[in-house]
């Protein structure tokens, strides 16, 4: 049953760990690394998703998500999910744990 959780703000110019964000919410029951997560841009940039536990080697790369209101699913088996993006304010991000 997948279960829609409160919206994230992520920061522009670091990676945002998605999973690290997600059991900080009071509240909810933690989500563990390799759960499959569906991630919709609510922003009004691009933002751009990393399956890796370490850092990525790139900003602007991974998968895009390039207009608000489009999302991707991650892997069910990824070591972790990132999220970043350049820019200057923070923005916020939808998340579904599948």
């Amino acid at each position: 049953m997948s279960k829609n959780r409160p919206n994230i703000t992520v920061k522009p110019n670091i990676a945002n760990d998605v999973i690290a964000l997600l059991n900080a919410q009071q509240g909810w029951d933690a989500v563990p690394v390799g759960t499959a997560l569906f991630i919709q841009n609510k922003g009004s940039v691009p933002i751009f998703v990393h399956e890796t536990a370490g850092e990525p080697t790139s900003f602007d790369g991974g998968i895009g998500i390039y207009y608000t209101g489009w999302g991707i699913e991650t892997d069910a088996d990824a070591p972790g999910v990132k999220i970043t993006f350049k820019g200057t304010s923070d923005i916020t991000v939808g998340v579904k744990v599948i």
